[in-house]
Formats: structure tokens, C-alpha cells, sequence
């Protein structure tokens, strides 16, 4: 993992909700399953949740933010896309440019709806079963009858 301090481009201001050109930490890290590379991640957040002062963002993005920032995530909306590896990362994760990843673009929300943080995630296709969940219409309809706890 390494991280550094930038300005927030159109696309990163943009899912934050924050001015073009705000200073944003952003984080790389490679993830792994059992030693090899499966996961290429970009993580961004404003800098401003910093207050000026150092930080050490331990293994936990999520950690760091509620421990240190006083930030709880309570919900992220993820774009899910296939695409290829490419030069770039096919150098970081060991394969072929031309191998498949899923690319999972996600911001993460606190409890007032405001986003915190914004990945980019490159998951090796090969390395992956992945699995979604949906919810029916009936959930949103017991969510909502009078008495029921949402």
C-alpha cells in the first residue's frame, strides 16, 4: 500500500462532491490470495477529513475513517464493468494484458448521505467467483408497512 497527496481531477471531484482541484489522499494498494497479486485498488478521499494533521491509515480504509475522522460509511453504490487488465496493470498483477477484470467503481456514503471515499477496483477475473445479491420488491414493501423496523 502506498498513498499520496494530489488534487481531485473532474472525475474524483465529481464523486465526491467536492471543488475540481481539492486536495484528496489518494491510496494504491495490490491485494493478494495466498502471495499473488488479484487486486489492483485506487482509493480517494478529500483531504480535508485529515484537519492538517498526520495519520497512519493502518490495513483499513474504513477503520481509519470512523477511528480517526469520526466518519462512519453506511452504504456505497458500486458501478460493476468487465474490462481488460491492460499494460499497466498486467505488470502489477502477473498476466496478460488481454486477461479479463471486473472493475468495480464504488463511493461510499456516511449516515447524511454525503460521500466520503470513491474506488477503483480491478479484480483479476480469473481469481474471483463473484456473487450478487438483489433484493425482490417485497423487502422495500415490508421495509415500509406501518410498524415494521426499517
Amino acid at each position: 500500500m502506498s498513498w499520496r497527496q494530489s488534487k481531485a481531477d473532474e472525475e474524483i471531484a465529481e464523486r465526491l462532491g467536492i471543488d475540481l482541484g481539492a486536495e484528496i489522499i489518494h491510496l494504491y494498494r495490490v491485494r493478494t490470495s495466498d502471495g499473488s497479486p488479484v487486486t489492483v485498488e485506487h482509493d480517494y478521499f478529500p483531504a480535508a477529513l485529515l484537519h492538517g494533521r498526520p495519520f497512519n491509515l493502518g490495513s483499513s480504509l474504513y477503520a481509519f475513517l470512523a477511528s480517526e475522522c469520526g466518519i462512519e460509511i453506511t452504504f456505497g453504490i458500486a458501478n460493476l464493468e468487465p474490462a481488460l487488465v491492460g499494460p499497466e496493470r498486467a505488470s502489477v498483477l502477473g498476466v496478460e494484458e488481454t486477461d479479463l477484470c471486473l472493475v468495480i467503481k464504488q463511493v461510499d456514503y456516511d449516515a447524511a448521505e454525503m460521500p466520503v471515499s470513491y474506488s477503483v477496483e480491478y479484480h483479476l477475473a480469473s481469481a474471483f467467483d463473484f456473487r450478487l445479491v438483489r433484493q425482490g420488491p417485497a423487502h422495500l414493501a415490508a421495509s415500509a408497512a406501518p410498524g415494521s423496523k426499517a
